[in-house]
């Protein structure tokens, strides 16, 4: 049985960074675990991270080209801890631009420029705030990928030490 809990992360509402990422999940796994009577805690934190090689960043700078959504999740028993990852997609430059320089939670960012959106029809209806409709990937994948899926390949990664103990220990 999941019981959700709700815990802080302990890291900014946006995170940005390998590091930020990581220890959200980590520190929201490790609370969950501690709020209850539970066998595994599971932790999910998502955010921006920078992908670019030297050359790119010594002639160029950073971009929001650069910078893709990844999501941690960070599992524990008790003793035994693993952390897997999401895949990786880039939010238009309207919403992420902000979301880099100010650390705005790019969520509400995203809605609003979803909802100012003319594009296509295809997918979620416009308007729709971004934690309804499969998530923010939902709606830019046009529902091929949603929210749920999205997060389970970060737990699946996860779940892999706990897997094969006879790997990991």
């Amino acid at each position: 049985m999941l019981v959700p809990v709700e815990v802080e992360s302990g890291v900014a509402e946006q995170p940005i960074g390998w590091d930020e990422i990581i220890c959200g999940a980590r520190n929201r796994a490790r609370a969950a675990f501690e709020s209850g009577d539970c066998v595994l805690a599971v932790g999910i934190e998502d955010g921006l991270v920078r992908l670019t090689d030297e050359a790119e960043t010594k002639s160029q700078g950073p971009g929001p080209e650069t910078f893709y959504n990844v999501g941690c999740a960070w599992l524990t028993d008790g003793g035994r801890e693993g952390h897997g990852f999401s895949s990786g997609f880039a939010y238009p430059p309207g919403c992420l631009e902000p979301a880099i320089r100010g650390q705005a939670p790019i969520g509400d960012l995203f809605d609003e420029l979803w909802r100012g959106h003319r594009g296509g029809s295809s997918g979620p209806a416009r308007g729709a705030a971004s934690g309804r409709q499969g998530g923010n990937i939902g709606m830019l994948t046009q529902g091929r990928l949603d929210r749920s899926a999205y997060g389970a390949q970060a737990v699946i990664c996860a779940l892999v030490p706990f897997l094969h103990t006879d790997l990991y220990d």
